[in-house]
């Protein structure tokens, strides 16, 4: 039964390959080819196998296509979300740094109008072309590292700049300024301006702070400087003057001690001194003088300048 299955089964492959008789006529001759059946067959299935080939390479190309499309663009999206991530990122980090930039300038503008000193005559407002010592668009070098920055941190980049370095040159000039306090806070019994005079009883304009304290009690710098002079001076007694920058100076009159050197380099909070009772005194006391360009200042003012710092710290 098998076998007359197989024997139909082989009849109906067959039947299309018949033996077949090929003549071909060349050179005066004519000359016959046999295909067989078997011959055919070989044939043809070599044929098949090649387009059955042909056809799954074709295919697998054509997925390995796809997968590399879709491997392209999920490796594209990716990229896109950590881009945008990023950003994200250096934008608040610029916005922050631009807004601790903006507060602290706002503390030391308050500071130096608290003193009386306006804050444009110590550190010029940074002009809007100015990006300051991070990036100063004036500068073709900082115009060539703004070029691989996108077009919208750009702007954002030198605002923050130029907000830091209007900071900084506040802050430099702040600290020039005579903001601590000369000796131990224990009030004072003389202010700036016009007094009775306690020695002719008359009217008479009182340049300084007096800070009645006992003997020997310590003086110190209010402000970093150079100390410009130290000893007798007419009226003054024992005194020690401090030369700052942007042309303030600090005097201190009617000490019991010095304890500096002209051409010395102090610091704030510096001992300079103890107090006495020398000079033009009727007890031991400490006069306290701020100077600019020449003109006397009312250190209460630089006081409560100072009081508003540690306040604010």
């Amino acid at each position: 039964m098998i076998s007359a299955r197989l024997a139909r089964m082989r009849r109906r492959i067959e039947a299309p390959f018949p033996e077949r008789h090929i003549y071909i006529r060349a050179a005066g001759e004519v000359r016959g080819v046999v295909l067989t059946t078997g011959q055919q067959l070989l044939l043809a299935g070599t044929a098949l196998g090649v387009i059955v080939w042909i056809t799954f390479a074709t295919l697998g190309m054509a997925v390995a296509a796809v997968a590399a499309y879709a491997s392209h663009e999920q490796a594209r999206r990716v990229e896109a979300a950590n881009a945008h991530q990023l950003a994200s990122h250096d934008a608040r980090l610029i916005a922050a740094v631009d807004t601790l930039a903006r507060t602290g300038a706002d503390h030391l503008r308050t500071t130096l109008n608290l003193a009386g000193v306006s804050p444009d005559s110590v550190a010029p407002k940074v002009s809007g072309g100015q990006g300051g010592p991070l990036i100063d668009p004036n500068d073709p070098r900082a115009v060539d590292a703004l070029r691989g920055v996108r077009a919208d941190a750009a702007g954002p980049i030198v605002t923050a700049a130029r907000d830091v370095a209007e900071l900084r040159a506040l802050a430099s000039a702040s600290s020039a300024l005579p903001l601590a306090r000369p000796t131990a806070d224990m009030g004072q019994s003389s202010g700036f301006g016009i007094r009775r005079d306690p020695i002719t009883g008359h009217a008479a304009f009182h340049p300084g702070l007096d800070f009645p304290r006992p003997r020997m009690t310590p003086v110190y710098a209010t402000a970093p400087g150079v100390v410009s002079f130290a000893g007798a001076r007419s009226g003054y007694g024992d005194t020690v003057e401090i030369t700052h920058d942007r042309g303030f100076v600090t005097r201190f009159a009617h000490l019991g001690t010095i304890a500096v050197g002209v051409g010395q380099k102090v610091t704030v909070h510096q001992r300079i001194g103890a107090i006495g009772s020398t000079g033009r005194s009727t007890g031991p006391h400490l006069h306290y003088e701020v100077w600019r360009d020449g003109r006397p200042l009312d250190p209460q003012r630089f006081l409560k300048a100072g009081d508003y710092v540690q306040q604010a710290s």
